[in-house]
């Protein structure tokens, strides 16, 4: 059954006459769910864009700060870890164990220099003046150079049998970040070791920026 249905208000003045449409009955007034739905236009793409790449760059020395931070944390804690290996292994067989910076990737020698502990670093039984060997290699570590860097001593640090350890140093152990032009390397933690053999470890500054 069909009837007319008026749709709206006619206006003021304009008497009382109305645009009426012929409606069957159970028409549906409301819009299809299957019609399609309308898509971005290009100017609101290109504004959804260019806030992202602003966020993004300015979010990215922060995620890069961040990363620097774990990495100076690991490195730190890994060196520290092995000295106190060192020194348990000293103690528990009362034997001297020593500790060295590799003098290249792969080598089972002692740097001569800071910079070998950049390398990796060798635990080997054997007091002062002793030479790592595979008879008397702990154990070996190889690290690849990044931009957070390890320096150390340029003689072995040596425990003995009664927990005692040399060289003792304020910064016996330094992480930091490789030198950037002339502003030189941006120093993270330093480790303290103590004529007792005891190790302590001082944040200098914890990778506020990228390195």
């Amino acid at each position: 059954m069909s009837g007319a249905r008026c749709l709206g208000r006619s206006p003021p003045g304009e008497g009382s006459e109305r645009e009426c449409v012929q409606l069957t009955r159970g028409t549906d007034l409301t819009p299809s769910p299957f019609a399609a739905p309308r898509g971005f236009t290009l100017v609101e793409l290109l504004v959804v864009f260019a806030v992202a790449a602003v966020v993004l760059a300015a979010a990215l020395p922060f995620g890069r700060a961040f990363v620097d931070q774990q990495r100076v944390r690991a490195l730190s804690g890994e060196i520290g870890r092995t000295l106190v290996h060192a020194r348990a292994q000293a103690i528990t067989h009362g034997r001297a164990v020593s500790v060295c910076g590799r003098s290249a990737p792969g080598a089972t020698a002692c740097a001569a220099d800071a910079e070998g502990w950049r390398r990796g670093w060798l635990v080997f039984w054997g007091g002062a003046g002793a030479t790592p060997s595979a008879a008397t290699l702990i154990a070996s570590v190889e690290r690849a150079q990044g931009s957070i860097v390890l320096d150390g001593p340029a003689t072995p640090v040596v425990f003995y049998p009664n927990g005692r350890a040399t060289p003792a140093s304020d910064k016996l152990f330094v992480v930091a970040c490789r030198a950037r032009g002339d502003d030189g390397p941006v120093l993270f933690r330093s480790l303290q070791l103590r004529a007792n053999g005891y190790l302590n470890t001082v944040i200098e500054q914890d990778a506020p920026d990228a390195c």
